[in-house]
This record gives C-alpha cells, sequence and structure tokens, in this order.
C-alpha cells in the first residue's frame, strides 16, 4: 500500500530537491485556485506559473517560520516530451503547457504521478496498460523517471467505451455490472467475446470464438485507436 511507502517518497522527493530538480512551494490552495480560475477564463491552460521556484533561502526561512508547510514541486523545462504509445504511435507534448507540478504534498502525501512512478519502479513495472484518459499523466511520469534514473516501462493507451451520447460509459448510460449480467442468463464467454471486441479485432475477422481462441490471437498491434460506442 502506498500508505506504507511514505518514508520512499519522501527520500526520494528530498533527493530531487538536493540536486535543483523540484523546489518547496508556499502557495496556498486558495492563491493556487484563483490563479487556475483566471487561466481558464483566459483560454489558457492552468499551469502553476512558478512563483515559488527561484526563492531565496531566506525568503523560504520566512515561510517556514511562520508555521507554513511547503509542497515539493517537480521543474519542467519548456521542451518537448515524446515517447512512443503502443496503440496510439509517437507521442508529444509541451513542457511548456504541464508547468511544474506537485509531487509531494504539504501533508507529506504523495501525490498520484510520483507514487505510481515510484511504485512502478519499486515492482519492475516493463508495461503501463490503461485508458486513454491517463495519456496527460505519462508526460510527467517519463519526466519523473528520467530525473530519478528510472527506466521508463512501454505505456499503452487504451480507447475508452462511451455511452450513446459519447461521454464516458457509466451507470447513468444503463450500464449493467456483472452480477446483473448474470442474473440475467448471460453467459460468461459470450460477455468477454462482446468486450474484446469493443476494441479489438483479428486478423480472420471472426466475431465468434471461444476464448482459448482470443487469448492465442490477441495482439496489442491490433487494438483500436477509435472509442466504441
Amino acid at each position: 500500500r502506498q500508505s506504507e511507502r511514505l518514508n520512499i517518497y519522501k527520500e526520494l522527493a528530498d533527493k530531487l530537491l538536493k540536486e535543483g530538480k523540484a523546489y518547496k512551494c508556499f502557495c496556498s490552495e486558495e492563491e493556487l485556485n484563483k490563479k487556475r480560475k483566471e487561466s481558464l477564463s483566459k483560454g489558457l491552460p492552468p499551469r502553476y506559473d512558478g512563483k515559488c521556484c527561484n526563492l531565496s533561502s531566506e525568503e523560504i526561512v520566512s515561510y517556514e517560520q511562520k508555521g507554513i508547510k511547503p509542497s515539493i514541486r517537480f521543474k519542467v523545462d519548456s521542451g518537448l516530451i515524446e515517447f512512443e504509445d503502443t496503440v496510439r504511435g509517437k507521442m508529444t507534448f509541451k513542457g511548456s503547457d504541464i508547468g511544474d507540478f506537485v509531487i509531494l504534498r504539504s501533508d507529506g502525501v504523495s501525490a498520484y504521478n510520483f507514487a505510481v512512478t515510484v511504485d512502478d519502479d519499486l515492482m519492475k513495472i516493463t508495461h503501463v496498460i490503461r485508458g486513454e484518459d491517463h495519456l496527460s499523466n505519462t508526460p510527467r511520469q517519463i519526466l519523473l523517471n528520467q530525473a530519478m534514473g528510472f527506466d521508463s516501462p512501454r505505456f499503452a493507451h487504451l480507447s475508452m467505451i462511451l455511452g450513446h451520447d459519447k461521454s464516458r460509459l457509466s451507470k447513468r448510460h444503463g450500464a449493467e455490472s456483472v452480477k446483473e449480467l448474470r442474473e440475467e442468463g448471460y453467459l460468461p464467454e459470450a460477455v468477454i467475446n462482446y468486450l474484446s471486441l469493443l476494441g479489438w479485432s483479428s486478423e480472420d475477422g471472426r466475431e465468434i470464438m471461444p476464448l482459448s481462441d482470443i487469448i492465442k490471437l490477441f495482439s496489442i498491434e491490433r487494438v483500436s485507436k477509435s472509442p466504441a460506442v
């Protein structure tokens, strides 16, 4: 559990601080929310403006003497972050659109992108296969891997399953649980067959096949980039 690895996260965050790859941020949540709203009102992506990036040691001591606990922000260069997505091909993000992001909150809890990056390295994860709604997290995780000297896993982002209104499928669309499908008499093999073909197709074009054939024929290269509706 991540709660059992807080010391590991703090140790690595402190290391990034010492190496000048991260810095202490004393901005309040109220201040950050105000800046976020201002950016959105101007049609700009909500990114941190770097206010605390170049604080002097005296300014840092002054904040700390006032009892203000800082979060830790990771420094992001303005250059391009590129990677090869197994499903979507070459992906490119601008560091200037991402901005410096929090890796350790003021209460000592690790932020999502920092925690999963450290966890993936600790668990020797080689492939990360997840929904496309996590695509924007990937450049942050790649930057963190590079900064900490970790090997980045291979990433594959799958298209979402959408409802009739083209928004992500949920209970409000009438989506049923596995338990409900079972009670209605749907066979497990039929459900698996149907779900497997929502974002993938076999080379021979078959639409009905046993699980053993699905496993044998499956290839991530044949996963569709388009969402299933």
